[in-house]
Order: structure tokens, then sequence, then C-alpha cells
């Protein structure tokens, strides 16, 4: 695979782009962080604080960084074309025969990971609405 030399030249580096990237990416390990505590109530009583955040971390950003390395090459490598032709492109230079399976698998994440998504966002909303409920003492939200 070959690199256009402007693609990774640091003396074009500029801090403002690097640093809103960079703040994007840590929003979006950030946004992760309420998984942690969603995980972390069927763990067993031994495992720590930090073990859960940790492995939680981990998952979240080897997920995330292979996609954006990924990315980042196919758009340096191939940038007149659309992303997702893009990818299978470098991947089956890299790999012949491995773009189809590394879209499919792509989607099943997407997929999975936006039902999480809903799923999370939904449990906020309950407990936003669940908090501006009045409520007669003694009972819980859901009546019982």
């Amino acid at each position: 695979m070959h690199l256009p030399a402007q693609e990774i030249a640091l003396r074009d580096f500029r801090a403002v782009p690097f640093l809103a990237q960079f703040f994007a990416a840590a929003s979006y390990q950030i946004a992760w962080s309420i998984y942690v505590s969603d995980y972390s109530r069927y763990l067993p009583r031994d495992v720590g604080v930090g073990a859960s955040f940790w492995w939680t971390y981990l998952g979240a950003f080897v997920g995330g960084t292979w996609m954006m390395f990924g990315r980042n090459a196919g758009r340096g490598a191939v940038s007149t074309l659309e992303v997702a032709t893009a990818l299978r492109t470098v991947a089956d230079s890299a790999l012949p025969g491995f773009g189809k399976p590394l879209l499919l698998c792509s989607l099943f994440g997407l997929v999975t990971i936006t039902s999480l998504n809903y799923y999370g966002a939904s449990l906020t909303l309950l407990s936003v609405m669940d908090f501006h409920q009045t409520q007669p003492p003694g009972r819980s939200p859901s009546g019982f």
C-alpha cells in the first residue's frame, strides 16, 4: 500500500486540527463510560472498580482504534473512493479477499453498538422522566 507523502509528513502538522480530532476521540471514549457501570453489575463481587473500568476501556479503545486506523489508511491510500469502498480496497490489498468480510463484520458491529446506544439512551430518558415525577413518600417509581 502506498501512502502519499503529504498524508504522513509532520512538517505540515497543525495543532488545532490535531487537538480537535484528539478531543473527538477522547469524547468517544468518555461516552462509553456508562457501559462500565452497566457491565459491572453482572460481575462477581471480588472484581474491583479498576478492573471493570480498564477492561471496558480497553475493549472500546481496541474496537475504535482499529476502525480509525483502517479508515485513515483507506482515506490516505485511495482518497477518491467512498469510505466503504476505500476500506474494502485497502483490506483486499493487505490480505486478498478480506475486504468483504471486514465490511460485514463492521456492519454487525455497527448494528450491535447502535442497539446498545439506544438501550443506554432509553435508560437515561427513563431516569430523567422518573426524576421529574412526583411520588408519595414510600412508593417506588414502578409502583411496588
